[in-house]
C-alpha cells in the first residue's frame, strides 16, 4: 500500500468515529462553619491581627489557608473531583464596624450525567469526616429556577 493510500484511509476512518464529547460537569461552592470541621487553622493572634489590620485601613483582610482532604465516593465510578477546600477568616470593616466571616469553602465538580453520589470527605488535619449526598439532577433543576 502506498502512502498516500495509507493517509486516506486514514482520514476516512477518523471521519466514520464518533467524536469524544467531553462529559459536562458542574461546579458546586459549598461553605460549612468552623465547627463542622473542627475548627479554624488561624492563630488566635492572626485572627486577632486580620481584625486590627481591617479596622485600621477600613477594608477587607481575609485569611486563607488549603486543607488538605481525602475523599471516598459512592458509587466509585462517578466522576467527582475536589477543587479547592480552604479555611477562611474575613473581617470586613469598610462600613466600620467589623463583620467577621469563617468556615470552609469546598469547590466541587460532579458530572451532570452522574447519579446520586455520596461523597465522604476527611479533613486531613483534624480526622474530621463529614458526609454529603449529592444529586446532579437536584442541583440543576434548583439552578435553574434561582438563575
Amino acid at each position: 500500500m502506498t502512502t498516500a493510500r495509507v493517509l486516506w484511509l486514514l482520514i476516512a476512518l477518523s471521519a466514520c468515529a464518533p467524536a469524544v464529547q467531553p462529559e459536562a460537569v458542574q461546579v458546586l461552592h459549598l461553605t460549612f462553619s468552623a465547627d463542622a470541621w473542627g475548627g479554624l487553622p488561624f492563630t488566635a493572634e492572626a485572627r486577632q491581627r486580620a481584625l486590627v489590620q481591617a479596622l485600621l485601613d477600613r477594608r477587607v483582610e481575609r485569611l486563607e489557608q488549603a486543607v488538605a482532604t481525602t475523599v471516598d465516593i459512592q458509587p466509585a465510578s462517578v466522576l467527582l473531583s475536589v477543587q479547592r477546600f480552604t479555611a477562611f477568616f474575613e473581617v470586613d470593616a469598610r462600613g466600620g464596624l467589623p463583620i467577621v466571616s469563617s468556615g470552609y469553602h469546598l469547590e466541587l465538580q460532579l458530572a451532570q450525567s452522574a447519579p446520586a453520589v455520596y461523597a465522604r470527605l476527611t479533613n486531613r488535619a483534624t480526622g474530621i469526616t463529614r458526609g454529603l449526598r449529592l444529586d446532579p439532577a437536584r442541583l440543576a433543576l434548583r439552578q435553574s429556577e434561582n438563575p
